[in-house]
């Protein structure tokens, strides 16, 4: 079964053994872009911005909106964004509730998830 996350080392080590790959360029600008993520969100000021868009995401709130499908859709599709930011940084799932409470992502950016 595969990890839902990774340590700092286990990406390095998996985008080495992918850079192999015929496809590693792709691997590699993958592996790149997920690097560039959580530098950006691992300063202070990334952090925050993180912090605020799970907020106004509202990740840990249902999608569901008694105004119709199309309010529900559009809903979901602003949490989907903010989950996609946080699993591209990988962070540990349960850290997500921690930050949607109290706004604290230095977690996320942890090598002992």
């Amino acid at each position: 079964m595969p990890k839902l996350w990774q340590t700092r080392r286990e990406r390095r080590e998996a985008a080495t053994t992918r850079a192999g790959a015929p496809d590693g360029t792709t691997r590699n600008r993958r592996a790149e872009l997920i690097a560039d993520y959580r530098t950006v969100f691992g300063t202070p000021s990334g952090q925050r911005v993180l912090a605020d868009i799970a907020r106004r995401a509202g990740v840990m709130q249902t999608s569901f909106n008694g105004d119709g499908p199309d309010a529900t859709a559009f809903r979901e599709g602003r949490r989907r964004m903010a989950l996609e930011i946080i699993e591209t940084i990988n962070a540990d799932p349960d850290t997500l509730a921690k930050v949607a409470m109290d706004g604290n992502t230095e977690e996320l950016f942890t090598d002992d998830f």
